[in-house]
């Protein structure tokens, strides 16, 4: 009943701000595409990614950065890892992240963004413990604080870590709890 009641506030809240309710809430769309690349119920059920809203982006610097939009992503491949200071498998998620912006950091066709996704614990949360994160990985890529967890909902994310990535016209091409690097590999082998 709570989870309800948190879904209808936070939807109020995005649809008084302005967001189409369209790009409110789209679970069953995100869910069509939540599987690894092998599963073969995704090799044509590539769902459109919807735009990103409510977001605050900022760089390596802690600086504020324009909101990110997905024509700004358009021809590249993208990686997104969502997740929570406080989530215990998160930095298994960061390490794997960590090492895919490694080997993939010279090319310009690849872009990586992380989002922190705060569905609880706000206090713990918070764009301060964002910035931690990135200097504790060296994250260089734009980072954003997301706290109404609505990359959660928009996604039908079960939770945190989870990965996205979007191809080149925007689809979602992966939607799960992890990316492994071969899956990562499999994917710039596809689409680049």
């Amino acid at each position: 009943m709570k989870s309800f009641f948190i879904f209808l506030f936070i939807s109020f809240n995005l649809i008084a701000g302005g967001a189409e309710p369209s790009q409110v809430v789209n679970n069953a769309t995100a869910q069509k595409a939540t599987t690894k690349l092998e599963n073969s119920k995704t090799k044509s059920t590539s769902a459109k990614a919807q735009e990103f809203f409510g977001l605050e982006w900022f760089d390596k610097d802690k600086k504020k950065l324009p909101h990110m939009r997905l024509k700004d992503l358009k021809g590249k491949l993208t990686f997104i890892n969502v997740f929570l200071k406080t989530c215990p498998g998160c930095p298994k998620s960061h390490k794997i992240f960590k090492k895919l912006t490694q080997k993939y950091k010279s090319r310009k066709d690849i872009q990586f963004l992380g989002v922190q996704s705060v569905s609880y614990g706000h206090k713990q949360n918070s764009e301060r413990e964002l910035h931690e994160i990135r200097a504790k990985y060296g994250y260089e890529f734009p980072m954003a604080q997301d706290n109404q967890a609505v990359i959660i909902m928009q996604y039908g994310a079960g939770g945190t870590p989870w990965n996205i990535v979007l191809g080149p016209q925007g689809q979602i091409e992966h939607n799960y709890f992890f990316i492994s690097e071969q899956d990562a590999d499999k994917y710039v082998k596809k689409f680049l």
